[in-house]
């Protein structure tokens, strides 16, 4: 593969993780991403080549991972050996292909073929004309790549922790801990962040919160916005940093200041908002909140696309299957929890809703 001159370390609780490529477009991206959490480091857990390939052609030869004949083969795309994998061509990114080396350490080198165009001029076009949708568009290819070359791979030796992901936001407010899982774009973040707009509350995560039998914990990731939502929070956004990241939708990426963040935590109230003609909150059992957030992790795409990931490791390092200790471990932490739906009205304030919350929870 190519040489590799551009890097960054990251750590994510306490796991160290170097990527190494040609594209400092992509290593930039990732400064941007990571700045907060940037860390130098000696001797990572996880190392990372990424070999970036643009071409005009789409009959461009693509990159071939080779000696494939010393691999298993038992799918399509996907070669497994001692401790070794090939992955050619992953489904939710296409142009990109992996081969993961477990030895010491973990070695992921990986290829991603972006075929601008057949046509001289449409490529002009793109990338000139149409400049600023040509580079939000690579950040989302970026984006994309984060996941399977950094959050993927982090998430996958944290689970051999018995540290599992889930879809969700989590915070405290008035000395209280909440989780709150649900489906993607029901307000999650928005609801959390309109929380921490408030002087006593702190932030634990978004999107992806890591759990066990007893405690929820960190997981780094922007907490992607667009302007209607930051006009819902009361303080309209004071609170966060933004990272200078635009998706191809429109959403802008922010942070929060790393003194307003707690770590870990052990959750006492569970909140699942849902979308509805009127506001209203009920009580519901244990069992229905399990079942309804193993459900949330099938529906969204970033945790349904690394249960994927962890399969096709699994299968390679003949390891039982996690997904039964993930179960096992979400019954006994939400078993201990005050379970609620909260039904939300489209574009209610959030000052309404957290005002309900108190008065029927707290």
């Amino acid at each position: 593969m190519t040489e590799h001159y551009h890097s960054i370390s990251i750590s994510i609780q306490d796991l160290f993780i170097i990527i190494k490529s040609n594209n400092i477009e992509f290593v930039d991206y990732l400064n941007k991403h990571f700045h907060s959490i940037s860390r130098k480091s000696e001797d990572p857990d996880i190392v990372v080549f990424l070999n970036w390939q643009e071409s005009i052609y789409k009959n461009a030869k693509p990159y071939e991972f080779k000696n494939l004949q010393d691999l298993k083969r038992i799918g399509r795309r996907i070669f497994i050996g001692d401790n070794n994998i090939v992955w050619n061509e992953i489904g939710e990114i296409r142009g990109l292909k992996l081969h993961i080396i477990y030895n010491n350490k973990v070695e992921v080198r990986a290829c991603y073929d972006l075929n601008l165009s057949k046509f001289l001029a449409k490529r002009f076009y793109k990338q000139v004309v149409r400049r600023r949708s040509f580079r939000r568009n690579k950040e989302d290819i970026y984006e994309g790549l984060t996941y399977y070359l950094v959050y993927y791979p982090i998430l996958f030796q944290l689970e051999r922790r018995y540290l599992f992901p889930l879809h969700a936001s989590a915070l405290t407010y008035e000395g209280k801990s909440i989780l709150m899982p649900g489906l993607p774009g029901v307000g999650k973040s928005t609801l959390c962040l309109a929380f921490l707009s408030y002087k006593n509350s702190m932030f634990i995560s978004d999107n992806i919160v890591l759990y066990d039998d007893r405690k929820i914990y960190s997981f780094f990731e922007p907490i992607r916005l667009d302007r209607t939502s930051l006009g819902l929070l009361p303080d309209k956004g004071k609170t966060l940093v933004e990272m200078g990241i635009e998706s191809y939708y429109g959403r802008h990426s922010y942070r929060v200041e790393d003194n307003k963040i707690i770590n870990e935590i052990v959750p006492e109230f569970l909140i699942i908002p849902c979308r509805a003609d009127e506001n209203g909150l009920i009580q519901i059992s244990s069992e229905q909140a399990v079942q309804l957030i193993l459900d949330f992790n099938r529906i969204a795409g970033e945790i349904n696309s690394y249960f994927t990931y962890s399969s096709v490791q699994n299968m390679c390092l003949k390891k039982e299957s996690i997904d039964l200790a993930r179960v096992e471990s979400l019954y006994k932490l939400v078993d201990n929890l005050k379970c609620y739906l909260l039904f939300v009205k489209s574009n209610c304030p959030m000052e309404a809703i957290i005002k309900q919350i108190e008065s029927k929870i707290f």
